[in-house]
């Protein structure tokens, strides 16, 4: 208690001058000993924790100069394929038999869908003829669409594989290899369907988005070479692994997830600049975009090619630092929920919940008003989505959030994320409860301005609080938004003084200017 009382702050100097030549001299030593044993304990904390970065940073080091080499190892892909392929009893040339028979098996999966699609398109044209054209009916219609087109990659993955079965010899890795390719390309399809269930390029009457037939086809398409591109690395990479209990594969697989992982996110980037034009379409679209939406509208490029090079930072340390397994597949997963599944979740939530039960009468399909209580509902729609997402990262990056945090740097990573979630949600709490209170004052204010025939005298039209209101709403934006990046800051560890005397400065200035218009 004695050394809480010296220290505390909201004592002058001289008071604990005075407090501390009211000690005796055994108080004193023993004063002394806590001051030197927290000073232990602080450096070894520090002390630990610069040894277990060193330790990352010395064994990525090691990693990364032998990352060349792997990248070298790809010259033997080939040979590794033919070695793998081809039997010990059975001559090099047997390799072209080997490819033709793939290719027989990929066209009788082939020929196994188009006979089902002849035979069931009846099907199909009757799920497109359905009626309805509110969101609920759409969504339900592409549903039945989507799991109709689901057949077909299933019908093509049992025909070629049946086929391999009656002719297959007993040589493993050739078994797996027709696994891995036959999985590869049912994986790459479902996404696809998946992509056009949301995109619908050739069905504009069940298309759940607002786009035209060319934006729709251009996000599709790209998104589709992308599926294409993640399963082909992703299943070479698996097909290499398995195959390494029965021939030599050195580096080679280290190399396909570099140089694969690598090109996926080069390429990622590229398609998302290339679709920043469609995409920020489709932010804006919806209920009346605000500031928020707006600004996100026109940034989401920077922000998504930041997010990606974030996640091959992190895959790079994970691989290459910390040692761990499977980083190539828990980036392209990772990527795939953050850029793909959950905005589309989070975009979903407002429209479904918002024109569930809701019918116009016109028959258009638009929906009539909507509560103002639904909105609660979508967002407490959104935030158990992104509860859900982060749970789902989690699993994909095997993260033990026990383990982490029993680490020096893992605890004060953790604290500073959840110091900077909680400071999130509750500014957007904030500007939610806000944004209500400004359009209920707006609201009242053109009521009594109608009920009392005018605003201000002069035929003004209205009144001083209703033209004050955009202002209030803009100055609390960015009230709210500049605390809570101080507080995010504060939490990584920079020092916010200066910024804060600065802001202080600037509101204080504004203050003094914006007195004519309050007056």
């Amino acid at each position: 208690s004695t050394e809480r009382t010296l220290l505390d702050h909201s004592l002058t100097l001289d008071e604990r001058e005075g407090l501390l030549a009211r000690l005796s001299d055994e108080q004193v030593r023993e004063l002394v000993w806590q001051l030197i044993q927290a000073d232990a304990e602080s450096t070894s904390s520090e002390r630990a924790l610069l040894a277990e970065v060193d330790g990352i940073s010395v064994q990525f080091r090691e990693k990364f100069a032998r990352s060349g080499e792997n990248i070298k190892a790809l010259l033997s892909l080939p040979g590794v394929l033919l070695k793998a392929m081809v039997p010990s009893d059975r001559s090099a040339g047997d390799i072209y038999l080997l490819v033709l028979f793939v290719v027989v098996i990929i066209g009788a999966g082939w020929a196994g869908q188009r006979i089902f699609v002849h035979i069931s398109h009846g099907i199909a044209d009757s799920l497109n003829n359905l009626s309805g054209n509110s969101f609920q009916q759409r969504l339900g219609r592409r549903l039945l669409i989507f799991l109709y087109d689901l057949c077909i990659p299933i019908i093509f993955a049992i025909s070629g594989y049946a086929l391999f079965l009656i002719f297959y010899q007993g040589h493993e890795p050739n078994r797996l290899l027709i696994v891995s390719l036959i999985g590869g390309i049912f994986t790459a399809w479902v996404v696809i369907k998946f992509i056009q269930l949301v995109f619908s390029p050739y069905r504009s009457q069940s298309r759940l988005t607002p786009l035209n037939d060319d934006d729709s086809l251009l996000i599709s398409s790209r998104l589709s070479w992308l599926a294409g591109l993640g399963s082909l690395v992703y299943f070479l990479s698996s097909y290499l692994t398995a195959i390494s209990t029965f021939v030599p594969t050195g580096g080679l697989v280290a190399g396909v997830n570099l140089a694969g992982g690598t090109s996926f996110m080069i390429i990622t980037i590229v398609m998302m600049w290339q679709l920043r034009r469609p995409v920020s379409l489709l932010i804006l679209s919806g209920n009346s975009a605000g500031v928020v939406r707006k600004l996100f509208a026109s940034i989401w490029p920077a922000l998504g090619t930041a997010l990606v090079l974030g996640i091959t930072l992190i895959g790079y340390v994970a691989a290459l630092g910390l040692g761990r397994a499977g980083v190539l597949a828990s980036a392209i997963n990772t990527l795939l929920v953050l850029l793909f599944l959950l905005p589309l979740a989070l975009g979903v939530m407002g429209p479904l919940i918002r024109e569930w039960g809701q019918r116009d009468e016109s028959g258009s399909g638009a929906a009539s008003a909507r509560p103002d209580a639904r909105d609660g509902l979508v967002q407490l729609a959104r935030l158990a989505v992104l509860a859900i997402a982060i749970i789902g990262l989690g699993r994909i990056w095997n993260v033990d959030l026990v383990a982490i945090t029993a680490s020096n740097l893992g605890e004060r990573i953790s604290e500073a994320i959840v110091q900077i979630l909680i400071t999130l949600v509750l500014a957007h709490i904030t500007w939610t409860v806000v944004k209500k209170w400004i359009a209920s004052q707006r609201d009242n204010e053109l009521g009594e301005s109608e009920a009392g025939g005018g605003g201000d005298p002069g035929g003004q039209g209205l009144s001083r609080v209703a033209t004050v209101l955009p202002l209030i709403r803009g100055f609390l934006f960015v009230a709210i938004m500049s605390i809570a990046a101080m507080v995010i800051l504060a939490s990584l560890g920079v020092n916010i003084g200066p910024l804060i005397a600065g802001a202080s400065v600037l509101g204080l200035a504004i203050g003094f200017g914006a007195q004519s218009l309050v007056a």
